[in-house]
């Protein structure tokens, strides 16, 4: 909203790439934390409870996660980082180490999500797909010190499909974007 942001304010929720749940905590316990922390523990149960069936968790809440897949234990990851209710979603390659009929789905959901709630949510991915099927403006940095290299604004309706041949078109000027950069890296050498 224009406004400088300094120190820790709450308005920010965090998914890393690694889900970091706590294994001696229930994975209803884990969505819950941030309702915990603050004081907040019965709204958080509730909201949790009622997105566990959107994020295939139902009938795993009081499980622990040591009995789930990567990507469920990453669907518990991104329950959390919803249950916190923020303005802004910070997402650090949350889908790279999953195989891609789960990357997929969560993709799919973060896109429903994003349709229902228009949260603003920064999204680190080395996934030209990725990037193109989740955002409406992508950021290429330099491999140096993080410096915009360029921004490529994506004007595409949703939902998106990859094989429709505007992603496609999209995909490519992301690429060539990369390219580009990695190219003046080598001149450079």
């Amino acid at each position: 909203d224009g406004n400088e942001i300094h120190g820790i304010t709450g308005h920010f929720a965090y998914m890393p790439q690694n889900d970091l749940l706590f294994p001696w905590k229930t994975i209803l316990d884990n969505v819950c934390l941030y309702g915990e922390i603050h004081g907040s523990l019965a709204r958080a149960r509730e909201e949790a409870l009622k997105n566990f069936p959107a994020f295939g968790l139902t009938g795993y809440e009081n499980s622990y996660p040591s009995a789930l897949s990567g990507g469920m234990r990453q669907r518990v990851a991104l329950a959390r980082a919803l249950v916190v209710d923020s303005e802004i979603l910070l997402m650090d390659e949350p889908f790279s180490a999953l195989d891609k009929q789960t990357s997929n789905c969560l993709r799919e959901e973060l896109q429903r999500i994003w349709i229902e709630t228009k949260k603003t949510i920064l999204f680190i991915t080395h996934s030209a797909e990725e990037a193109v099927y989740l955002a409406d403006r992508v950021v290429v940095l330099k491999p140096e010190g993080g410096t915009v290299s360029d921004i490529l604004p994506i004007s595409l309706n949703r939902p998106r499909h990859v094989y429709a041949p505007e992603f496609v078109e999209q995909r490519h000027k992301i690429l060539d974007a990369v390219q580009g950069v990695s190219n003046r890296k080598k001149e450079e050498m």
